[in-house]
């Protein structure tokens, strides 16, 4: 996996006042188109079971001291009904963002835009039983091909292969992999939400792999926001498992989550509630919306990467900064993070697959 730093000056820049986190009012920013931000950099990186991801990295303009924000793209049944990958994100929302001071990468989950190509390794054992002539197996793979929830959640894979690479532009000084918040849409809030589980869990997934009690990865995770949230995957319901991974990993339980949701989204809305059943019962209800887990009703219809497009009415980048400045928790200053030469699998036998 390889990280190719920028090499061009950082442009310090304004970031906008704080503002309210249901109703958010317009900030005093320095937008993108006013100043000069780090050029956007290419993201390639192979998974551990051999995907080759593509995508683009956004530089902190304030290098080091940036939090990181993973933008990830709705994956199997997106109520959208239009093709999925990086591209659904808006350039102007993405620089905006950029602008007020956070690090951006986007990338296409497997199967899906330009990262469809696959190496020899990913076909040795095909733990997913995607039909193949083992003699001659094709160099790509494409989402279509993807049935059940254990196809969507090797996309932990993809999610792994993306933290090891931010853990490189960190060292290399372009952003800070220990503030980092995941915006997911649609199904793809449940698959974060599968690999938070997993990164706090999974032995392999520490900072040190050969000493089980250093620090695990999870902890970097600084907070959750969704847009339109499913608890589902490709339509089938895993969300019933949260109770048990909440009770067993109380770090996650305690990040901050919120989803942003349009009022006719009802089977967003309905999702989401039951998610908030599992993490904040009704007595701990304000204990848990002052840390910051809650809903953000829009009113509109739209749904998933639509409601960041500003046909909303709704200044999505806003609101995420509000977010972030008002409830990213923890210890996040810089520090040098490992650089793992060997990165094991996303562990599918932690949730139960």
């Amino acid at each position: 996996m390889k990280y190719l730093p920028r090499t061009l000056p950082v442009a310090l820049v304004v970031v906008g006042t704080m503002i309210a986190v249901q109703k958010p009012t317009q900030p005093v920013a320095v937008h993108a188109q006013e100043q000069k931000l780090p050029e956007k950099q290419k993201f390639n990186a192979t998974t551990p079971d051999g995907v080759r991801l593509a995508g683009d990295f956004y530089p902190s303009p304030k290098g080091r001291n940036g939090p990181v924000i993973l933008l990830l793209h709705a994956v199997g049944r997106s109520a959208t009904k239009e093709a999925l990958s990086r591209k659904n994100f808006p350039p102007a929302f993405i620089q905006e963002l950029q602008a007020k001071g956070y690090a951006v990468l986007t990338f296409d989950f497997r199967g899906y835009g330009e990262s469809t190509q696959v190496e020899q390794k990913f076909w040795t054992n095909n733990p997913l039983g995607l039909p193949v002539n083992p003699l001659n197996p094709p160099a790509s793979i494409d989402a279509k091909q993807f049935t059940n929830p254990r196809h969507f959640l090797s996309m932990g894979n993809d999610l792994i292969a993306a933290k090891e690479w931010l853990n490189l532009a960190n060292n290399a000084g372009d952003c800070n992999a220990a503030a980092l918040v995941i915006v997911a849409c649609e199904e793809t809030g449940m698959l974060a939400l599968c690999w938070a589980y997993a990164e706090h869990m999974d032995p392999a997934r520490r900072k040190d792999p050969l000493n089980p009690n250093s620090e695990s990865q999870g902890r970097d995770i600084g907070a959750l926001i969704f847009f339109s949230f499913r608890d589902t995957l490709n339509g089938v319901g895993i969300g019933t498992r949260l109770p048990a991974w909440l009770q067993k990993c109380p770090d996650l339980r305690d990040t901050p989550m919120a989803n942003n949701v349009a009022a006719e989204d009802s089977i967003g809305r309905s999702a989401w509630q039951r998610v908030l059943n599992y993490i904040r019962p009704e007595a701990q209800k304000a204990k848990f919306e002052a840390r910051g887990t809650g809903t953000n009703v829009i009113k509109s219809k739209l749904v998933g990467h639509r409601l960041l497009t500003g046909v909303a009415n709704f200044k999505a980048e806003d609101w995420i900064d509000s977010y972030i400045s008002k409830y990213l928790g923890g210890e996040r200053r810089w520090r040098q993070q490992p650089q793992v030469g060997n990165v094991g699998e996303f562990n599918l036998r932690l949730l139960g697959f």
